[in-house]
């Protein structure tokens, strides 16, 4: 019989195989050796009749059934970093030992000016904008935490259970830590007080709070507090223009990657699919937008461009829902010379040398987990930063990858790591990343 995409039986000792058992078989090829996504539907094909021998299965068939669940091989890669762009930070203040350049290939840098140990301290820093993390809003709502840096309190009264210790505010029912806390609040008002002078409407901000909180949506929060603290900037707009310095990606821009890396069609099969369709990113992107405007409106004309650029701003700059100064300089390695370390969600940030610097050296920070594998580090870092990492162990383990695809094809056995996912792996549009870009 012809090939179908049901089963049914051939010739003696041959059948034609269901289209859940061709893509299983395929993402289990994928999964054992990462490497093999990059043959081509020949060479494919080879394997997958190299594993069931009984199957009878033609090079088209194959090729129309990844087609058809979005697993086509040799999809073309989707990179936004030529459309990122940053600028000089005015004002900075750099660490003792540590040089900026700017560079045509890397845009900001940081390097070494002086020789460091492994271990040394190179720098520490707090945030330049401190967001609270979305889940606790609740918790400083009722107050249960810090109204700035959202610790939650652990004592509480005896009578009704009410915090102890701390700084109330007079006008409203939220409370801080301490006088520092209190101090740094510099939008409080906007955010709790419905009050003329504050120049932004409480009430749409609380809407625009919880829509961000009933969506999961990170980016949008973060961006929002970012701006208040522009608008409420005691220092005149000196950080606005640290802001605008840091690198600058629409968010629209940045989901052309997370597209290119989800199937087209749902897959039952293992794959990604959970992806909302585009024309729900245009409206929860809308609905944000006229939200935060609406709240910001009678003090500052918010655009959907800036909105957009905010967005993708926050998402490649942020570590751990802050915005840090220095640190967002750093650019990326898979096998980096320096060690970010989070203090506290106050505190910040200590710089360490994880090994031996070289004065001259750049110094280099990773944005993903180094213990993954090359094939989720690259996906990672594509999808969220918007590049290709072509660093020195990328391109030996890519080396070594390679050599046991063709080993593969060729029949010999060799070992190779196993990747903890499957191809596609389904990215939320506001996915919190790591570590930033510069």
């Amino acid at each position: 019989m012809g090939d179908t995409n049901g089963q049914s039986k051939t010739t003696e000792g041959e059948y034609t195989p269901h289209e859940r058992e061709v893509v299983g078989s395929v993402i289990e090829i994928w999964k054992k050796n990462p490497a093999t996504e990059t043959l081509g539907n020949a060479k494919l094909h080879q394997l997958v009749k190299r594993e069931h021998p009984t199957w009878s299965l033609s090079e088209k068939r194959l090729k129309n059934l990844l087609k058809q669940h979005g697993l086509q091989t040799h999809t073309p890669i989707v990179q936004y970093v030529s459309e990122t762009v940053s600028a000089p930070t005015p004002g900075l203040e750099l660490p003792p030992g540590v040089r900026l350049e700017m560079t045509k290939s890397r845009g900001k840098a940081l390097y070494a000016a002086r020789a460091f140990s492994e271990g040394d301290l190179i720098w520490e820093e707090e945030p330049l904008v401190l967001v609270a993390p979305l889940d606790v809003i609740p918790l400083m709502r009722k107050t249960l935490a810090c109204a700035h840096c959202a610790r939650p309190f652990q004592q509480r009264s005896k009578a009704g259970g009410v915090p102890m210790g701390g700084s109330d505010c007079k006008t409203c029912p939220a409370r801080w830590c301490g006088p520092k806390c209190r101090k740094a609040d510099c939008i409080h008002a906007a955010l709790w007080h419905q009050a003329g002078h504050t120049r932004v409407k409480e009430d749409v901000w609380q809407r625009f709070e919880q829509f961000c909180l009933e969506n999961e949506w990170n980016a949008a929060y973060g961006y929002g507090i970012v701006l208040l603290n522009m608008l409420k900037d005691p220092s005149k707009g000196k950080l606005r223009k640290k802001i605008d310095a840091m690198a600058q990606v629409r968010q629209d821009v940045r989901q052309k990657a997370v597209d290119s890396a989800q199937p087209q069609s749902s897959n039952p099969f293992g794959g990604g699919g959970g992806g909302l369709l585009q024309e729900q990113y245009e409206a929860l992107w809308k609905e944000g937008y006229e939200l935060l405007r609406d709240a910001v409106g009678p003090s500052y004309t918010l655009t959907y461009d800036e909105w957009m650029l905010g967005l993708g701003m926050f998402n490649i700059n942020n570590l751990d829902g802050n915005l840090f100064l220095t640190q967002s300089h750093l650019n990326h390695s898979c096998a980096p010379n320096v060690d970010v370390k989070i203090v506290g969600r106050t505190a910040g940030i200590k710089v360490y040398a994880k090994r031996a610097i070289k004065q001259g050296e750049e110094l280099l920070t990773t944005y993903v987990n180094p213990n993954d594998p090359l094939a989720k580090r690259r996906y990672d870092l594509r999808v969220n930063w918007g590049f290709q990492c072509n660093c020195t162990r990328c391109k030996e383990e890519d080396k070594e990858a390679t050599q046991a695809a063709e080993a593969q094809l060729s029949g010999l056995t060799l070992a190779t790591p196993m990747a903890d996912r499957t191809r596609r792996k389904s990215v939320r549009f506001d996915e919190k990343p790591q570590l930033q870009s510069s």
